[in-house]
């Protein structure tokens, strides 16, 4: 994955990336160093991981929908 689409994904979930390092529990400096020129590469398992994140989001939101109704 290329550094400008690993951005386009945090920002699709309304994350930087410290938090994206918080959220998956690894340094910022690691993170932060992905894709850039001469370093790693951002790793395979990101992009899953982002989808996963969403689907997890939206199942929330369901949750709470329901949740809220039988109030």
């Amino acid at each position: 994955m290329l550094l400008s689409d690993f951005k386009t994904l945090l920002k699709s979930v309304n994350l930087n990336k410290k938090e994206f390092a918080e959220l998956v529990k690894m340094s910022y400096g690691t993170v932060n160093s992905w894709g850039v020129e001469g370093r790693a590469e951002v790793p395979d398992w990101v992009e899953p991981f982002i989808a996963n994140y969403i689907k997890a989001q939206k199942l929330d939101a369901i949750e709470k929908i329901i949740q809220d109704k039988e109030i």
